[in-house]
């Protein structure tokens, strides 16, 4: 009976050795791969692809060695010009190891609002509000069914001017917003101006434009049509109008508008 006890004794100290020999057998076989990355976050631009990333990213596995095929899991995009970015590596065991790292689009603007119409009308025009707006961002693409007019107590039947806001919100949360004027004139002018834009984007610190280069067609000679800036400061970020008029602008014969944005 000793014996037997000795026995049973033995083969449990000896599977509980054997237990410990495999697990750390497992350990120094089956760690799985070391993936690294040379950069803590990436300065990129919008078209750069998947290649620009993964050259900085490598995967080492004891057992395999280096794996070439490291690849991005998932892309979530962030608030601005920000997202963040998973690699993945997967040894031959199907052991698999993940790094994430903030990506930074040094080129990226944000939504990007188009006025199709001028945002000028008359009381004695019976057409309904055609005023028209689109909108396109480098990552979420056409964004024109987002656009929001936002206008207090606009009367088309009441002359005057009426502040007005547009705005549109990417898929992830980046918002344009531009601040601008209704215009309501009694009648039609008895001149045309037609301008190749409505909205124009202008970079801080920039030299001004030829506002006359925007003229596309008109009634009247150039030297006939004022420009005036409305206090444009290309040094200041911010919303302005710029105002091409023919006659007095108090009663003009001719007018349209770009609304001039200053950004970063």
């Amino acid at each position: 009976m000793r014996y037997f006890r000795w026995i049973v004794a033995f083969l449990a100290v000896a599977v509980t050795l054997l237990r410990v020999v495999l697990y750390i057998a497992k350990s120094d076989i089956d760690v799985g791969p070391q993936i690294t990355c040379e950069k803590d976050f990436f300065e990129v631009k919008c078209g750069d692809d998947e290649n620009e990333l993964l050259k900085y990213v490598s995967a080492y596995d004891p057992q395999d060695g280096k794996i070439t095929d490291v690849t991005v899991e998932k892309q979530y995009f962030l608030n601005d010009n920000k997202s963040r970015v998973t690699f993945v590596a997967i040894d031959s065991d199907n052991n698999i190891a993940k790094i994430s790292r903030e990506i930074i689009y040094t080129d990226y603007v944000g939504p990007r609002i188009k006025m199709l119409t001028p945002c000028v009308y008359f009381t004695s025009d019976d057409a309904k509000n055609t005023t028209q707006f689109s909108a396109e961002d480098q990552f979420s693409g056409d964004l024109s069914d987002r656009v929001k007019l936002i206008v207090d107590k606009f009367n088309r039947r009441m002359t005057g001017v009426y502040p007005a806001v547009v705005k549109v919100s990417n898929y992830y949360g980046t918002t344009t917003s531009i601040n601008f004027n209704l215009y309501v004139f009694p009648t039609p002018f008895s001149q045309t101006i037609e301008l190749t834009d409505h909205i124009v984007y202008l970079s801080k610190g920039q030299q001004k434009p030829d506002f006359y280069s925007y003229v596309k067609t008109s009634t009247v000679a150039t030297n006939e049509i004022h420009i005036i800036e409305d206090g444009l400061d290309m040094n200041t970020e911010g919303c302005y109008e710029v105002k091409y008029v023919v006659g007095n602008e108090d009663n003009p014969t001719a007018f349209n508008r770009i609304v001039v944005v200053v950004g970063d």
